[in-house]
Order: structure tokens, then C-alpha cells, then sequence
């Protein structure tokens, strides 16, 4: 395991938005009594959350991000907090890995709501129905604990087909290699699931039942953590045929568990249980033996309960990959997750859950409903100088926005519609955003981007100066205008004066040129 080195300025950048739409994965109930809320942009820890999760939990959301309901796989809860009715007795496990996901079955008012056992229980996959028509718009239980297969693993997962709009419910069985993929479409849940036979079986110890499974955001790839193999596995996944194919190793991660990918596709996150490393996996290094090579720990969580320490990884609305850490009152998170190594940033104290106690799991919710709205908006990186304002426009795609939101990663921030301006004070690199909504924040669009602002403009970094001998001793600093940059040296191919102070006695006549270290202006 290689580790990240200390961070240098970035030779790549990458833009990534956020999808339209994310309101429906704004709430976030998890843990024991921990909530999130990400509806302004920022997650804030909020609280009355009834449940109690060892590991991760479901919450659906409507598209102006209003609480539908939550659930830990053994009861579920309407946004009142109250269990809805024949909400007790499911089927699922709190201990129970992914033990619970929720998935909207399209253009309806129906929510399919998915349970795992623990570890191969026999209670295996199992679904129940939830009509948000009923009981006052707070919804109802209609149908539950309807088994779909057993014995089965403690993964779960969904995919949206681009195609149409409908969503793939990813499982996986016990003792073989079989993914069990079932369709949900607006019709319904078809109960003939497509098979793939592919990658290592998942056999032998329970633990081998445990580790996440998770899929790209462009829902083409799957990773899958196999605990006591010590294995994650990366396939391809077809969103239109829900067929899963190439499996490729990445060994020697014991204890594997938790996995997500960054919002560009390109990086993966790991973790290990038992372990308080944060690890990034480049999946653009080139050749499979240098993808496998290119693994770096990139941060360490908080928490150690037992030695339980890094939990499952999530990626949230807001393009960060969030990190569950063990009996902390806070969670840790990639900042950016789509730059390679160290420079991701991760930070274990990313955000607080109040009185909230995260435990091995997060929240996971339903996919976007499709479709979703057309705006779109673009930004490209930027370069600029410290002190020299600089003009943000950003490029309209589709949709006709009428509310802007800047932020410009030093503090500033803007309403100006479009077009804005901004000064920074300070050279280095940026991590910037905008978010432009059509009619209200049903319809948003977010971009991220980077700015990279260079030192102020300097004196002498393309003048020469000749001294000679006979000059008396010269501070040569003192020759610079007022205000220029200290971050250079004066040098000649075959001499450099120390502490920048030309002393006639050290040397005969030169020419000495002001070299500014570093890009600027």
C-alpha cells in the first residue's frame, strides 16, 4: 500500500456537475439518531430520526426534498416519525450490511422496498410494497416480506436504464458466483431475474456474505468488497440488458468492506474493517496490473469502537464521497474526490452529527426519478492573478435558469446572474462553484471547477542586472520595485550570491537574473 504524498498543485483538473434532481437524496437518517440534511448544499446534521441502524439505511425523499419516509430493514418510518402502518416486522437485518433499499417504481405513487438478512440468513431477499397515496399522503405498508431468493448476501444495490427511465435491483447469492438482477419498471417488479455468472463466488465463512457493492455513478461499473477474501472486484455493468460481465481482482484488502466511486467514474474509495485507512484506486492508470498498483491512502478516519474504526462509503448529492466512522459524533469525506491522490482531500471531522452517533453504515435513497430536468450548465477551469479580478461566465446548455449561487472557494460568494467577477487575494488553487435553479429548487444544476490564481504580477523576472567589482556591497532585494514577489532567487549559471547580497569580494563581474520560483503572473 503506497501512500499519498504531500500535496503539490495539480497537473490534472477535473469539472463535474451534480445531477438535477438530487432533492430526493437531500435527507439522510442513519446510525443511532443521526441525520443529514444537504438541501442548502452543505449537509447539516438534523435530528428526531426514530431509528436506530447498525449499518446502512434507506430514506426516499419526494423531488422538493420533503421526508417520505426511512427504514433499517426491520421497520420503517413515516416523515412524522411515527411507524407507518404494517411498517414492524420486516424481514431484514439492522446488522444486516446494505439491509435496506428503497426504489420508486416510475410514475407511480409506489415505493419497492427492499431487505437482506444478515450475513446468508434464510430470511435471504425479500421485498414490500409502500403506497404513498395512503393514510394521509404519509404512506402504508401495503404488502411485505415477499421473498424473492434465498439464501442470498448481505449486498444490494440499484441502477437507473438510461434507456427508459426504469431500475435494475442488483443482489448477489450465497455459495456461488451469481449476480441476481431484478427490473423495476412502471409496470412493476418483474420477478424472473437476469443471472450473471461472473467473478469469484461468495462461499465459505459468513463474513464472506459481507462487504458493500456498489455502482458508478454512470451506473456502468460495480464494485463489490468480499470481506473474508480480502477482495474487491470491479465488472462492467450493462443499464440497459442489467447484465454484469469482466470481472477484474483488486487482492490483498483484508477485511474488505466499503467501497465508492468518485462522480468522474475515474477514482474508486476503499476501506477496510478493522482499519482506519481511506484509499484511492486510480481506474485510469492504464493496464489492469497498473490500476491494481496504483492504490494510495490518501486519509484515516476517526472512531475505534472495539477496533471497529472505517465504515461504508457513499457518494452524496452534493459529489463528495462520505465515509462512516464507527461511534463518532461526525463523519468523515473526499472533498474532491475526482483529483488524484492527496489532493482529493480527505477530512475526518468533514461533518458534525450533533448529538447523532454514525455506526458502520450511511443512508442510502432512491435513484433520481427520471426525467429529470433539462439544465444544464457548464463552467471551464479558470486562470487568473492574485489581485487582478477576474470574470466567471458560465455556458447555459439547456433550461432557462433564473437564480445563480457562486461560491468561490475562498470564502467569496455571488448572486450575479450568468456573469460574475471576483477577486482573489491569495495564489494558489481553488475549488469553485455554481448553482443555477429553474423555477425553484426543484430544478437545479451544479458545477464544480477549479481556478488557479498565480502570484501577483513581479518585479524583475525578465531584466538582468550586471554588478562589478568595484560596486560597493549591494542588498539585492533592495533593487526590486516595492511590492514584488520574494518567492525567486538571483543566480547565474556559475554563481549564486547567498542570502541575496552581491559582495564585490566573492567574485568578479556578473550578470544576475531574477528567477521567480512557481508560476506567475
Amino acid at each position: 500500500m503506497k501512500y499519498a504524498p504531500a500535496k503539490l498543485l495539480l497537473v490534472l483538473f477535473l469539472v463535474f456537475t451534480v445531477n438535477a434532481g438530487r432533492c430526493q437524496s437531500n435527507i439522510w437518517y442513519f446510525g443511532d439518531g443521526a441525520g443529514l440534511d444537504f438541501s442548502s448544499g452543505t449537509p447539516v446534521a438534523i435530528t428526531g430520526g426514530a431509528s436506530y441502524s447498525l449499518d446502512n439505511s434507506t430514506t426516499a425523499s419526494d423531488a422538493s426534498g420533503n421526508l417520505l419516509f426511512y427504514c433499517n430493514g426491520e421497520s420503517v418510518w413515516d416523515a412524522t416519525h411515527n411507524v407507518m402502518p404494517n411498517g414492524d416486522g420486516l424481514l431484514g437485518n439492522l446488522d444486516g450490511g446494505q439491509c435496506a433499499l428503497a426504489v420508486h417504481q416510475p410514475g407511480t405513487q409506489l415505493y419497492y422496498l427492499f431487505t437482506v438478512d444478515h450475513w446468508n440468513g434464510a430470511d435471504g431477499l425479500r421485498y414490500s410494497i409502500i403506497d404513498m397515496q395512503l393514510n394521509s399522503g404519509l404512506g402504508d405498508v401495503t404488502i411485505k416480506n415477499q421473498m424473492l431468493h434465498t439464501p442470498g448476501t448481505e449486498r444490494l444495490e440499484a441502477v437507473r436504464n438510461p434507456i427508459d427511465g426504469s431500475v435494475w435491483l442488483i443482489s448477489h447469492d450465497w455459495n456461488n458466483n451469481q449476480f441476481r438482477v431484478f427490473h423495476i419498471t412502471a409496470a412493476g417488479l418483474d420477478l424472473t431475474p437476469v443471472i450473471s455468472s461472473v467473478g469469484a463466488a461468495h462461499t465459505g465463512f459468513n463474513y464472506n456474505a459481507a462487504g458493500q457493492l456498489t455502482a458508478s455513478p454512470s451506473g456502468a461499473l460495480l464494485c463489490c468488497g468480499i470481506y473474508d477474501q480480502g477482495l474487491f472486484q470491479v465488472f462492467d455493468f450493462d443499464a440497459t440488458t442489467g447484465v454484469v460481465s469482466n470481472p477484474r481482482d483488486l487482492p490483498g484488502y483484508n477485511n474488505a468492506w466499503g467501497c465508492a466511486f468518485s462522480p468522474s467514474n475515474d477514482r474508486l474509495y476503499l476501506t477496510k474493517w478493522y482499519d482506519d485507512e481511506v484509499i484511492q484506486v486510480n481506474l485510469v492508470a492504464g493496464s489492469w496490473a497498473n490500476v491494481q498498483n496504483s492504490d494510495v491512502i490518501v486519509g484515516y478516519t476517526d472512531g475505534n469502537v472495539s477496533g471497529w474504526q472505517a465504515g461504508f462509503l457513499q457518494l452524496g448529492p452534493d459529489g463528495k464521497v462520505y465515509v462512516a466512522q464507527f461511534g463518532e459524533n461526525s463523519i468523515g469525506a473526499v472533498m474532491f474526490p475526482n483529483v488524484l491522490g492527496g489532493n482529493c482531500d480527505f477530512n475526518a471531522s468533514a461533518v458534525s452529527l450533533g448529538t447523532g452517533i454514525c455506526k458502520a453504515g450511511l443512508c442510502r435513497t432512491p435513484l433520481v426519478d427520471e426525467p429529470q430536468c433539462t439544465l444544464d450548465v457548464g463552467m471551464p477551469m479558470l486562470t487568473g492573478c492574485a489581485w487582478r479580478p477576474l470574470s466567471f461566465t458560465a455556458a447555459v446548455f439547456s433550461g432557462s435558469p433564473d437564480a445563480w449561487q457562486w461560491q468561490f472557494g475562498d470564502g467569496g460568494s455571488s448572486t450575479d446572474p450568468f456573469t460574475t467577477v471576483h477577486t482573489y487575494t491569495t495564489e494558489g488553487m481553488y475549488v469553485a462553484q455554481v448553482i443555477a435553479s429553474e423555477g425553484g429548487s426543484v430544478c437545479t444544476d451544479t458545477v464544480q471547477f477549479t481556478v488557479i490564481i498565480n502570484a501577483p504580477e513581479t518585479a524583475g523576472e525578465d531584466t538582468s542586472l550586471v554588478l562589478c567589482t568595484t560596486d560597493p556591497p549591494v542588498n539585492l532585494t533592495d533593487l526590486l520595485s516595492p511590492g514584488s514577489d520574494m518567492n525567486g532567487a538571483f543566480y547565474t549559471s556559475s554563481w549564486q550570491p547567498a542570502d541575496v547580497v552581491f559582495d564585490p569580494s566573492s567574485g568578479s563581474t556578473a550578470t544576475l537574473y531574477y528567477v521567480i520560483i512557481g508560476v506567475h503572473c
